[in-house]
């Protein structure tokens, strides 16, 4: 019918866009605002896509913290028990293994503040504050790990900004063996400058937690397949799978 086709039209038409073209960023090229706050002030970037039953999520925490409203977003999100990927610049504080992450803070790091600014005369901008993160970043990443697979939908979160090339498995059930890690993993991703890229694919996987595998039939959920690299020295192994399970099923990453 002609509502069907203009839903259709409209996936089709959202497929094709930018993740970017729902954020803040967005609305200051094209005037269509995303997201506001109570007070009329537009709000920090974020921006939700559902696709092939998955959810994609994008948090703008360039500056290492993030608003009350983004925190309140991605809860919002999280409790549609969708697999979730969550899109930031900044890579999050997932593990202790992280602090520091070669030698720097990441968001929702304990350290994170003035004593641990190491980039602030680079960057031309003031220090880091004194006392550290604002209760809304340090609500992010408790609301991450509390979401983290295999007890709630997050799977995965792909990240950037530090240069190198990392992933990490993170949340209370997590564990890794040589075919990859099951629970929820980060990834850091290369510049971009210099090829860094990664393929993230969508797919089903079984629900054991013991046999993760790059896609496969069976009983399974939504999953995703990541790999990454750098242009000239090809794609990096799958690394590692990522499964959340609850109402929608199971979901994982190889």
């Amino acid at each position: 019918d002609a509502d069907a086709d203009a839903d259709a039209d409209a996936d089709t038409e959202g497929a094709g866009r930018p993740l970017p073209a729902r954020s803040l960023a967005w609305s200051v090229l094209t005037g269509v605002v995303s997201g506001s706050s109570s007070d009329g002030r537009r709000s920090y970037d974020f921006g939700a896509f559902e696709v092939g039953g998955a959810l994609l999520l994008t948090l703008d925490n360039s500056r290492f913290q993030v608003s009350h409203e983004q925190v309140e977003f991605l809860r919002a999100q999280l409790l549609r028990w969708l697999p979730t990927v969550l899109i930031l610049h900044v890579p999050l504080s997932v593990a202790e293994s992280l602090r520091p992450f070669h030698g720097y803070a990441l968001c929702g790091d304990l350290a994170w503040g003035e004593a641990t600014d190491r980039s602030w005369r680079d960057e031309r901008r003031a220090r880091w504050p004194q006392e550290g993160n604002e209760r809304a970043t340090e609500l992010l990443l408790e609301t991450v790990l509390a979401a983290a697979a295999p007890r709630g939908p997050l799977i995965a979160v792909l990240s950037g900004h530090v240069h190198h090339h990392d992933a990490t498995p993170f949340g209370e059930e997590c564990f890794g063996t040589e075919l990859g890690a099951w629970g929820a993993v980060q990834y850091i991703g290369l510049p971009a400058l210099d090829g860094g890229h990664r393929l993230v694919e969508l797919g089903t996987a079984p629900t054991s937690p013991r046999t993760p595998r790059r896609q496969g039939g069976g009983d399974g959920g939504i999953g995703a397949g990541i790999s990454g690299g750098a242009v000239g020295e090809g794609a990096a192994d799958g690394e590692g799978a990522v499964g959340a399970t609850g109402p929608a099923g199971a979901a994982s990453a190889a």
